[in-house]
């Protein structure tokens, strides 16, 4: 089915009104990141992606965006604070990453790349073994190494605690403006 036969039908729906039953009516929360926008996002939704209770029609239009992952309508405030607001995080993080390459000599250009494709690769990593990120982190340090001293320093930082404390804050913004 195509978007404008979607679209006609939706259209269709809301113009008349005096048809009711013409057409189901389904509600559901859903969270679409803005990387979808790029065909890299993630979709949150509230009932399993492949159950009856969504609908074809839906499934088809956000799955065209992204894949389709099942959160509980409890945890979607959560789903919120790190698949939406935790791509700011992301690009923070890469931005800082990009800056300290940028200091010690790359031009900003690369540094940029190398970040970006620093923390895909991560991502990527975690992805495809299932390993937990630690156990990655600790496989890429060597005895007295600068990936080790590097990490040293961010502990020392409490950044751990800073990127925590953001989601958690994200979290609870999200449920003020879900209680307005």
């Amino acid at each position: 089915m195509t978007f404008g036969k979607i679209f006609d039908e939706i259209k269709q729906t809301l113009l008349n009104p005096e048809h009711p039953d013409k057409y189901k009516l389904e509600m559901h929360r859903v969270m679409l990141n803005s990387a979808c926008a790029y065909g890299l996002g993630i979709c949150a939704i509230d009932v399993e992606p492949d159950s009856s209770k969504l609908s074809p029609l839906l499934r088809t239009l956000l799955s065209s965006m992204a894949k389709l992952e099942y959160v509980p309508e409890t945890q979607m405030d959560a789903a919120c604070a790190i698949g939406g607001s935790g791509l700011a995080f992301a690009y923070y993080f890469i931005n800082a990453m990009a800056d300290g390459a940028f200091k010690v000599g790359l031009s900003r250009q690369m540094a940029l790349k190398f970040a970006a494709k620093t923390v895909q690769s991560a991502a990527q990593s975690l992805l495809e073994t299932g390993k937990h990120p630690g156990e990655l982190r600790d496989s890429v340090c060597s005895p007295k190494g600068p990936a080790i001293y590097g990490i040293h320093v961010l502990d020392k930082a409490d950044v751990a605690s800073g990127i925590t404390a953001a989601i958690e804050a994200a979290h609870k913004r999200a449920q003020e403006l879900c209680a307005r």
